[in-house]
């Protein structure tokens, strides 16, 4: 073969390859967090800044979460389209919401004390909590709020039920415990710790822990995603997760 073809198809050959390489880094490819080829699409990043809290609302397409660069409440559809802003709320370290999202509870550290409110987004009214509440969670319907109350003084805590119409409290349950965090899983089941309770305060018991997320555990493994929290949608479209590296909220589309 003639020398100077084979030196001008080495130079495409290799020209090629250079010009692949330069494309591969224009995407900037992460090949730590987003390695998802094996479902043919990669994972789309829906925040701009670090995530505290989301959560893919029950009968609907969208995640909610809290941004706590900019301190707002944002709306998303599950593949990161038309996201919305819904309030600004500055200082979040915990937070709840009602299954329509037209209420929350959150915890905001002001001046060094953590302080728990009650917000209604669509009358735009906030209402303050009592001092001692620790921790909130609304029930699957919404109709109502369990809280728990802990005393400094005294040592005591107690789990109380607050009906959205009279705001009247039911106290369903009392503990020394200083640290409980609430979760309304099902109609019939208030959750803390290993334990649960109905909300009459009765079937006290001991509750198997579950991993509800174990499917999605499973995907990012496969990928090799590395995630701090996860999420599978109800109709397990997609997967959305929170990077562990920068604690940016991504969505992955799984079927």
């Amino acid at each position: 073969m003639n020398p100077r073809k084979n030196l001008i198809f080495l130079i495409f050959v290799l020209a090629g390859m250079v010009f692949v390489l330069l494309i591969l880094n224009f995407l900037g490819v992460d090949r730590n967090s987003q390695k998802a080829e094996i479902y043919d699409v990669f994972p789309v990043k829906i925040s701009r800044s670090g995530v505290i809290f989301f959560n893919i609302m029950k009968n609907s397409n969208r995640i909610i979460f809290y941004e706590e660069l900019d301190s707002i409440i944002y709306e998303a559809g599950l593949d990161g389209r038309n996201k919305k802003e819904l309030s600004r709320i500055p200082g979040v370290k915990d937070i709840d919401f009602s299954p329509d999202r037209h209420e929350l509870a959150a915890f905001i550290s002001e001046r060094g004390d953590l302080k728990g409110y009650h917000f209604d987004l669509v009358e735009n009214r906030r209402t303050v909590l009592d001092p001692r509440t620790r921790s909130a969670a609304f029930s699957p319907d919404g109709s109502r709020v369990a809280y728990y109350l802990y005393d400094d003084e005294s040592g005591e805590g107690s789990i109380q039920v607050v009906a959205q119409d009279n705001q009247r409290q039911n106290v369903i349950f009392k503990t020394r415990l200083k640290d409980l965090d609430l979760s309304w899983p099902e109609a019939d089941l208030i959750a803390f710790s290993d334990f649960g309770i109905r909300p009459d305060g009765s079937g006290f018991r001991t509750i198997k822990k579950t991993n509800p997320d174990s499917e999605a555990v499973i995907i990012l493994e496969e990928a090799g995603i590395k995630a701090a929290a996860s999420q599978v949608s109800a109709l397990g479209d997609y997967l959305v997760y929170l990077n562990a590296k920068d604690r940016k909220l991504y969505s992955l589309k799984i079927r």
